[in-house]
């Protein structure tokens, strides 16, 4: 089996971490196209065997197959071959016994479904009789209307966990302008779910063009990020582009004041210090060894590495709060190391690997239990303080 496998991404500078489809698209269609995302799902019964099935050397019940059980395989062949010898009565008593055997082969679920994509029949989940299956049209359809009214561009499109996450990314027309030559790109992110882990939700995205990192700072007169009840009603799909147009720019409105506070408070060296202690603080297991010595710890790496960070910052933000708050989120979208699990390495080459890791990089700064988003979150709470 593969060692685990560990990347850093000091020299990734791809936007999204190079993840998704550009876009460039005017219609529905289009972007379904381009995205590679115009598949459906379907919600699918479930059946179970009514024999208790042999276990695997791992513990677990040995999978059907794509014909059933391997009473149900045999009868199907079974058949086949009678259908093409109909006189042959060897072949018509193991069908008759087959019969027998296969009569109370499955127990259906009654309150579980399977939902499927349909495109390539890959089973994302199991939901319960209230579901409703939420297509990937339906979702983008959402911001249809800013789109034909050029209060937004599709810039980017794609999915996580073979289609199971979907997003897309919009960017609005304006710029925050912090300081001289630090300006921030507004962007809306549409994302949804077909397996139940994420509801159809828009989160406002700043984006720092020069440096490539993003953040979604959490404001008290405004949300970060909004879920929506999915329709397909035309009118109601412009209330709510509307709705969220509106909501955007309450939220840059006020990231645009709480970063132009930060920009105006110095942040010496010395406070960076402070800082990253309570950002990251020691654990008290780290003793020193029979000769003294104290091994580096992690926190300890990522505490300088950081601190690198600000200390080189030479741009017209210097040495500010800002400057502090923007060296974790670069540590987080570039720097921040990411653990492959050894089971998902497996059978996977090179280039594989590298898409699997830009893969989680980028769940980990999106997603709400993302270490990278909550690091984030965190270091924002702190510098506000």
């Amino acid at each position: 089996m593969a060692p685990e496998l560990t990347i850093t991404n000091r020299m990734e500078r791809s936007r999204w971490h190079g993840q998704g489809k550009e876009i460039n698209a005017d219609t529905i269609d289009e972007i379904l196209e381009q995205a590679g995302m115009n598949w459906t799902v379907s919600k699918r019964p479930i059946v179970t065997t009514c024999a208790i099935p042999e276990k695997t050397k791992e513990g677990n019940p040995e999978l059907m197959s794509f014909d059933g059980t391997k009473n149900m395989g045999d009868f199907r062949c079974s058949v086949n071959e009678l259908i093409k010898n109909p006189t042959n009565e060897e072949i018509r008593k193991e069908v008759v016994r087959l019969f027998d055997e296969t009569n109370w082969e499955y127990i259906p679920h009654t309150n579980e479904f399977s939902i499927v994509r349909n495109d390539i029949n890959v089973p994302f989940t199991t939901m319960g009789r209230i579901y409703e299956c939420l297509s990937n049209r339906t979702c983008i359809e959402m911001l249809e209307p800013l789109l034909k009214e050029g209060k937004c561009i599709i810039e980017r499109a794609g999915t996580f966990n073979d289609g199971a996450n979907c997003w897309i990314v919009a960017k609005f027309p304006d710029r925050l302008e912090v300081a001289p030559g630090e300006t921030v790109d507004q962007y809306i992110k549409l994302s949804w779910s077909h397996d139940g882990s994420e509801k159809l939700s828009a989160t406002f995205i700043c984006l720092v063009e020069k440096d490539n990192i993003q953040f979604s700072p959490k404001v008290s007169a405004a949300d970060t990020s909004i879920e929506i009840r999915h329709t397909t009603n035309a009118q109601k799909r412009i209330e709510i582009a509307t709705n969220l147009f509106q909501k955007g720019q309450t939220y840059f409105k006020q990231v645009e004041e709480l970063l132009g506070s930060l920009v105006t408070s110095v942040w010496t060296e010395k406070d960076m210090e402070k800082y990253l202690e309570a950002l990251l603080p020691e654990s008290t297991d780290n003793h020193p060894d029979a000769h003294g010595y104290v091994k580096e710890s992690q926190k300890a790496r990522k505490r300088n590495e950081i601190m690198s960070i600000f200390s080189d910052n030479n741009s017209s933000t210097g040495h500010t709060k800002y400057s502090a708050y923007t060296a974790v989120v670069q540590h987080c979208d570039h720097n921040k190391t990411i653990k492959i699990p050894k089971k998902k390495q497996e059978n996977k080459s090179e280039g594989e690997l590298i898409t699997l890791r830009n893969e989680s990089h980028l769940m980990g700064i999106w997603l709400k239990s993302g270490s990278g988003r909550k690091m984030k979150d965190r270091a924002l709470n702190l510098i506000i303080k």
